[in-house]
């Protein structure tokens, strides 16, 4: 992208740069003058070096969150601190965790902090964006939704009846292409109406990639005509608070605890963040409200799908980048795609090769799946009256946009399998595992005839845990029935398919617990290689036995060597006859002291 300079960057120039910091990637509006686009266009492409580097540069000074114990009322608290400290009240949560945010003094904050009905209180942080006629989208295309039987994509409008909330900038209300139900407005900005409404654009595009209206105008969405319901987290500008986006999160949350069955939030997208980390105790260790927040509304049965983020960044580093580093979420990577089909023989484009990963995508074992995330037409908030010509845009790059193919693709799961609603973290998980692992035909491997590049930008030298994630792939998924809610979420057994030799994993145990060693057993259903990753952090799988290429449905592999009075997680994997490879969840034994 070129450098561009004009008066309106100069006066959004603080937010851009911050924007930058984040790898943030603005969109272009199609139905814009050439003049209009170089004006929107800045230096938003970063080094991938200065996200880390700034990142104290993101806490908002005088602003917290302070998360209360439980059993306490927050109004209550939120007012006797009002009158005690002088503050200002910013929010106050009551269903996605116990807690406020205030403006006011560190001193005031400090003196909160010995309150004994306080759990924890964190600075405020900035959190930004992840985006860096009839009309099939490519992405829509290249993931083959049009070809799934539950999205009956055919220009005919029959729409999912799942709801699903975008935790964004908003949706544009008048859009005729979006079937908005509602929403709420959690940013600091008040100039819209209804309040919900979107005032820069980003929030409108994420909506139509999840479930734009099948009809004869505009384009169509992965679940088409899906209940929309606008979050709006971010402002104008495309910035916020992390106190904004957990007044969404609370607002999705109470969707599931309310007396209203009509308004049950299923899943929602969430293409922002900011940085931080993941204690693998939902918060709870390091204070991160957000993380605390996101655990109750999964807690509830609410599905959270998270773009990885464009930054280059390791998610299984220290510190990375959230909500795409926690464990509770589905995050998302993405590739380039330029024409909507598999083979890597589309045009160059701006975000590079086709089929390749693309947007700057983060990596590691958090990212549980990708989809395209360049180029494609979404549904803009460019619109005079509700009259949008067209009404829909060209994109440029960024995973904020693979996000909601995913977020798509887990409302059809939900609409195929009947219509039933994840109740607790349990089911959650399940349809999290149901759409990452390969068993079910959610997903293809990368190096499957649709699958693509997986090198793109990276190399082993500079980023030696990169993984492959699998790539959405949409046309024929089955649709295993949710298991009974608390239960133990191993990943179930499909449907059997005449012919497959996929591999399933059953009874996985670690034995022979020592100080320095541990056995590891498992089976599978059809003759498999034998293999086991593990590693002190969930977030950092970084070891491996030796692969045994012993075909056996019965495997043994011990790990040596071990630290003692210690945690480890593990994962087995195995390779069937024809090489698909498959890996199982991750489980944990502690070694004796």
């Amino acid at each position: 992208m070129s450098n561009i300079t004009s008066s309106k960057e100069q006066g959004i120039a603080h937010i851009l740069i911050l924007l930058a910091a984040l790898g943030l990637i603005v969109f272009i509006l199609i139905s814009q003058s050439a003049d209009f686009k170089d004006k929107l266009f800045g230096t938003l492409f970063p080094k991938p070096s200065s996200f880390a580097q700034n990142q104290d540069e993101d806490l908002i000074p005088d602003q917290y969150i302070v998360v209360l114990q439980d059993n306490v009322n927050p109004s209550d608290e939120a007012g006797k601190a009002q009158s005690a400290y002088g503050i200002q009240m910013l929010h106050t949560y009551t269903h996605a965790l116990t807690g406020f945010a205030f403006k006011g003094s560190a001193k005031a904050a400090e003196a909160l902090k010995n309150n004994p009905n306080v759990k924890f209180i964190s600075q405020d942080r900035k959190v930004y964006l992840q985006q860096t006629n009839y009309l099939l989208p490519s992405g829509i295309d290249r993931v083959e939704a049009d070809k799934n039987p539950t999205a009956k994509i055919d220009g005919i409008d029959e729409r999912v009846n799942i709801n699903v909330a975008i935790i964004d900038t908003g949706i544009f209300a008048t859009q005729p292409d979006l079937n908005i139900k509602g929403g709420v407005n959690c940013s600091t900005d008040t100039t819209q109406t209804p309040p919900y409404n979107d005032g820069y654009g980003h929030g409108t595009a994420v909506a139509g990639i999840a479930g734009a209206i099948d009809n004869d105008s505009g384009v169509v969405g992965v679940a088409p005509g899906v209940n929309l319901w606008a979050v709006r987290v971010l402002d104008n500008q495309g910035t916020g608070a992390v106190s904004n986006v957990i007044c969404g999160v609370d607002f999705v949350t109470g969707t599931r605890t309310d007396t209203d069955l009509t308004n049950d939030i299923a899943v929602a997208n969430m293409s922002l963040g900011y940085y931080g980390s993941d204690d693998n105790n939902c918060g709870n260790i390091d204070g991160d409200p957000l993380h605390r927040a996101i655990c109750q509304a999964v807690g509830k049965g609410v599905v959270m799908v998270a773009a990885a983020g464009n930054h280059l960044t390791n998610l299984d580093s220290a510190r990375t980048f959230v909500p795409a580093a926690y464990g509770e979420v589905i995050t998302v990577a993405g590739i380039n795609d330029s024409d909507g089909k598999s083979g890597g023989l589309g045009p160059l484009s701006f975000s590079g090769p086709d089929d390749y990963m693309a947007c700057g995508s983060s990596y590691g074992s958090d990212v549980d799946i990708a989809a395209p995330c360049a180029g494609m037409y979404s549904t803009t908030f460019n619109c005079d009256s509700g009259v949008c010509l067209p009404n829909y845009e060209r994109l440029t790059s960024g995973t904020s946009f693979a996000a909601p193919h995913v977020t798509g693709a887990v409302v059809l799961y939900i609409t195929q399998e009947g219509g039933h609603l994840a109740t607790d973290a349990s089911q959650v998980a399940f349809i999290r595992n149901v759409i990452k692992s390969p068993q079910y035909g959610w997903n293809v491997a990368e190096s499957d005839p649709n699958g693509y590049n997986p090198d793109g930008y990276t190399d082993t030298t500079n980023f030696p845990t990169y993984n492959h994630p699998p790539l959405l792939f949409l046309p024929n998924p089955q649709a295993p029935a949710l298991p009974p809610p608390n239960s133990a979420t191993p990943i179930p057994s499909p449907t059997s398919t005449p012919g497959s030799s996929s591999v399933t994993f059953s009874n996985i145990t670690a034995t022979n617990i020592t100080t320095t060693s541990a056995t590891i057993t498992w089976t599978t259903n059809v003759p498999s290689t034998s293999k086991v990753e593990y590693g002190t952090s969930r977030r950092n799988i970084n070891l491996s036995t030796p692969e045994n290429t012993n075909l056996v449905t019965s495997h043994s592999m011990t790990l040596t060597n071990l630290k003692k009075n210690a945690n480890y997680y593990f994962r087995v994997v195995s390779k069937n006859s024809v090489g698909s490879e498959a890996k199982s969840p991750v489980n944990t034994f502690k070694t004796k002291r």
